[in-house]
């Protein structure tokens, strides 16, 4: 009788409102219960119960959140843009050998159709690929043309509107016994690290480079996504 009543009480007041009756229900629980030990038993009990509603809760807030949040819509603009795109997996890029030819591999844009999603860019582009996380933003990777083709990452929000242009790459130009040689190093998550080689051979009294190297340098920069930003830290 007196566990009835009290399943009554949680069914039909707890459950439904477990901050207004919280405190009525206690007052009933020592109404019915006599042993002390028993009511303080039962009143942890019941308070590590509503911690774990009340936990779960807050979590489908979150999902519900996240959920409206996917399905943010972006434009057509974007989504023509984006469908230019492939997964971008773990690689490496040879800034100075980047071979359009290679169709499989990289797909030419039309600048002129995306003017505002390319930073108002004009001339030749490739899609390299997108990053793999589309849930927060869209993080693309395409080439630009100057000497030779080199890698821009490009951060967009969901909606496809354009947060941040960074270049991945500097170049390294020509010059009688000069030798370079840059590398852009993508881990297949939401790092970059563009490795730059340099050398400058001593040049002889006929204008030839020889064996000797007059000077040397590498440097290493890392750009990595984080919160909606392109982060970039020189570490050598």
């Amino acid at each position: 009788m007196i566990k009835a009543g009290i399943l009554n009480f949680i069914i039909s007041n707890v459950f439904i409102d477990r901050k207004n009756y919280f405190f009525n229900f206690l007052d009933f629980i020592n109404c019915f219960m006599s042993n002390r030990q028993d009511v303080l038993k039962f009143k942890q009990l019941l308070l590590v119960s509503l911690l774990i509603l009340s936990s779960c809760g807050d979590a489908a807030h979150i999902k519900k959140v996240s959920f409206e949040k996917s399905n943010e819509v972006c434009s057509k603009t974007f989504k023509d843009f984006f469908a230019n795109f492939n997964r971008l997996p773990s690689l490496k890029i040879n800034t100075c050998c980047i071979d359009v030819s290679q169709s499989k591999i990289y797909k030419q844009i039309d600048c002129n159709d995306y003017q505002l999603l390319l930073a108002h860019y004009k001339g030749p582009v490739i899609a390299l690929g997108f990053l793999p996380d589309t849930l927060n933003y869209y993080g693309l990777v395409y080439c630009t043309a100057a000497a030779t083709y080199f890698p821009n990452l490009a951060l967009y929000n969901r909606r496809g509107d354009l947060i941040q242009t960074v270049p991945l790459a500097s170049g390294c130009g020509s010059d009688v016994g000069y030798d370079c040689k840059e590398v852009v190093a993508f881990d297949g998550k939401y790092q970059f690290i563009t490795t730059k080689r340099e050398k400058q051979y001593e040049i002889d009294q006929l204008g030839a480079p020889n064996k000797k190297v007059a000077f040397e340098s590498i440097s290493k920069i890392k750009y990595t996504i984080n919160e909606r930003q392109i982060k970039i830290d020189t570490l050598l």
